[in-house]
């Protein structure tokens, strides 16, 4: 499994990310976090193995 991770923060001025970026991650088949969907991400490395974590916040879509 691979995976990417997007940090952009929502309604940025340059319009990240790209239609054609997420386009080529999913035909990769490539599991993506984005921070503008999924919030925080952090990943967490223990006992031999690793996993992520996201954290979000309930917001309306003015901010």
């Amino acid at each position: 499994m691979s995976y990417g991770l997007i940090s952009a923060g929502r309604h940025n001025r340059y319009g990240h990310p790209k239609a054609e970026v997420i386009s080529v991650m999913d035909r990769l088949h490539v599991h993506v976090f984005n921070t503008q969907t999924n919030g925080a991400i952090r990943f967490r490395y223990t006992e031999h193995k690793g996993f992520f974590e996201t954290f979000t916040r309930d917001f309306d879509d003015t901010e």
